[in-house]
């Protein structure tokens, strides 16, 4: 049943992300130092060529440079949520914020990420989809997972694969999830017995990192 009620779930949009401060100080200092020395290497070739170029050529080269470092220093952040999504996926201790889902081969739905989500927490897991409608609030549904299995290619994505089973449902599910390399944006497939197959599109970032709105769970 994980998102076989995606077209019944819909949610009320009264949440706001909170963003959390990385308390990892390794991640923190290794994101700055590639910043500072950007700015830095940056403004060093301005003042260099500054004495050889108008004053209008030396403001171009300024923009540019401040645009370099911002290139370099978003790269360095995407570095840090890919290191630390891969180390949550690998440590079984992560939350899959969905961004939009696709059954079969039809067309993808958006999805609220605030309140659509796949958590894992060693072998537990809750999971929820809301289709942002305010007729009713989203369902959450917890279950379990077994033959966890982990692998990462030589571009660097990591995939990982386990058997899910749901309290809602009998039938078990097989479940790949892969994680895009430098970057913490990752698919979800969901192969049911029965054939169908859902496609899901999000984030992931470490359990406890972020606030999201958990609805009613399922009676089973």
């Amino acid at each position: 049943m994980f998102f076989s009620i995606f077209f019944i779930n819909l949610a009320q949009e009264k949440y706001n992300r909170v963003h959390y401060i990385n308390k990892t100080m390794k991640k923190i200092i290794f994101l700055l130092t590639i910043i500072l020395f950007a700015i830095s290497s940056t403004a060093m070739a301005q003042q260099e060529r500054s004495d050889k170029k108008s004053t209008k050529e030396a403001e171009k080269e300024a923009k540019k440079a401040q645009k370099e470092a911002k290139r370099i220093a978003e790269k360095a952040e995407k570095l840090v949520k890919y290191e630390e999504a891969v180390d949550a996926m690998n440590n079984r201790k992560f939350l899959y914020k969905i961004d939009r889902a696709q059954i079969n081969n039809g067309r993808f739905y958006p999805t609220d990420n605030r309140s659509s989500f796949f958590e894992l927490n060693d072998t537990i897991t809750a999971s929820q989809i809301d289709a942002g409608s305010t007729f009713s609030t989203p369902k959450i549904v917890y279950g379990s997972i077994s033959d966890f299995k982990s692998s990462t290619d030589k571009k660097g994505t990591l995939t990982i694969k386990f058997v899910l089973r749901e309290k809602t449902n009998i039938f078990p599910k097989n479940i790949t999830m892969r994680l895009e390399n430098e970057s913490n944006e990752c698919s979800m497939t969901i192969a049911e017995k029965k054939g169908t197959r859902i496609y899901l599109r999000g984030t992931i970032v470490p359990i406890g990192s972020e606030i999201i709105f958990k609805g009613t769970p399922v009676v089973y």
